[in-house]
């Protein structure tokens, strides 16, 4: 995988921007993260994160730090949840924090994730091992995901 980082909010814009303009933005930082469904994100899909309240709408057609921040959690985490886990987690993580504080956690435990999953500089390993390797990390990401899941719906049940 090509090396990725999120920018820091420090680096998203500070003024408004149309929504060319996030969508540029937004497909230039994600594009090292391979996406087999196609364009990580398009102005079409920032219109339904709207209309299913996942993403507050912009203010005179423009888009903020705190949309462009929510987009980039939103893009990356509809890669292992659905929208409606998306929109409950993001609820439950901006509850007593700002958009900054919400989008500087994602970014730290994204990044977190990573070098803990790419980080480790192996060796390449035989093809038949990498195939087993492969079969691992899937399964792996299955748990974790499920384990995302039930954590949310016991969330769910709380509140």
């Amino acid at each position: 995988m090509q090396p990725f980082s999120l920018p820091a909010w420090e680096s998203l814009p500070e003024i408004a921007l149309y929504m060319d303009q996030v969508v540029s933005i937004l497909e230039k930082a994600l594009d090292p993260l391979p996406d087999g469904e196609g364009k990580a994100v398009t102005p079409a899909m920032i219109n339904n994160y709207v209309k299913q309240k996942a993403l507050r709408a912009p203010e005179k057609k423009r888009y903020g730090r705190g949309h462009v921040s929510a987009l980039f959690i939103i893009c990356t985490l509809k890669r292992v949840l659905t929208m409606g886990e998306i929109k409950s987690l993001y609820g439950l993580l901006l509850d007593g924090r700002s958009e900054e504080q919400c989008y500087a956690l994602f970014r730290t435990e994204l990044h977190c994730a990573l070098d803990r999953v790419f980080g480790g500089g192996e060796p390449p390993a035989p093809c038949d091992q990498r195939a087993v390797l492969a079969l691992r990390a899937c399964c792996g990401a299955l748990a974790e995901k499920l384990r995302a899941q039930e954590l949310l719906s016991q969330i769910d049940l709380e509140n």
